[in-house]
C-alpha cells in the first residue's frame, strides 16, 4: 500500500459481521479513515494488482492482459517491477499496448515478445526481442516504450 500511497499510517480489519471484513485504511495528513469503496478506481485496481502479483502462492501460470487500464501512469513502474518479482516465482505472459508500462521492461528486452506485422503486410508473427536490436537506441536514452510510440517496427509500432 506504502508503494502507491505513500501517505498510508496503517490498513487494519475490521470485522462488521460473521463472515464480513471491511479494511480501513489510515493515512498520515487525515483523521478520518478511508475504505474500500471510497478510494478511487485506479488505487483500487492497483490493490488488486498486489494481491494477485504479490501473493505467497501463484498459479503455475499467470496470464494478464493490459493490466494498465485505469491505472496512473506514475505507477506503472511499481506495477512493471510486480510483475517481475512475480516472474521469478511463476511463468507471467502480459499484453499491453502501454508505451509507459513497455519504457520499464528496457531492462529485459529478451523477456518481451511483439507481434510484428510481415513483409507481405497481412500477416502477423511474433518475434522475440534482442538487446542487441536497441543497445544503440538505448544508449541514446530511448526506452522501449519511446520505440513503441514513435512507430519503431522492432517493438511492433504502431498497426496501421
Amino acid at each position: 500500500m506504502k508503494s502507491i500511497l505513500p501517505e498510508t499510517r496503517r490498513v487494519r480489519p475490521v470485522r462488521t459481521g460473521l463472515m464480513t471484513v471491511n479494511l480501513e485504511y489510515h493515512f498520515s495528513s487525515l483523521s478520518e479513515c478511508f475504505y474500500l469503496n471510497e478510494l478511487s478506481d485506479g488505487t483500487v485496481r492497483m490493490l488488486c494488482w498486489a494481491t494477485v502479483l504479490l501473493s505467497p502462492v501463484l498459479p503455475s501460470l499467470l496470464v494478464i492482459d493490459e493490466p494498465e487500464l485505469g491505472i496512473h501512469p506514475a505507477w506503472m513502474p511499481i506495477l512493471a517491477e510486480w510483475i517481475k518479482r512475480a516472474s521469478h516465482h511463476t511463468q507471467v505472459i502480459v499484453s499491453t499496448h502501454s508505451p509507459d508500462l513497455l519504457d520499464n521492461f528496457s531492462d529485459c528486452v529478451e523477456n518481451v515478445y511483439c507481434f510484428c506485422r510481415n513483409t507481405n503486410k497481412i500477416q502477423y508473427s511474433i518475434s522475440n526481442l534482442k538487446m542487441d536490436q536497441f543497445r544503440e537506441s538505448f544508449a541514446e536514452g530511448w526506452q522501449l516504450g519511446d520505440l513503441y510510440r514513435v512507430g519503431d517496427s522492432k517493438v511492433g509500432g504502431w498497426p496501421w
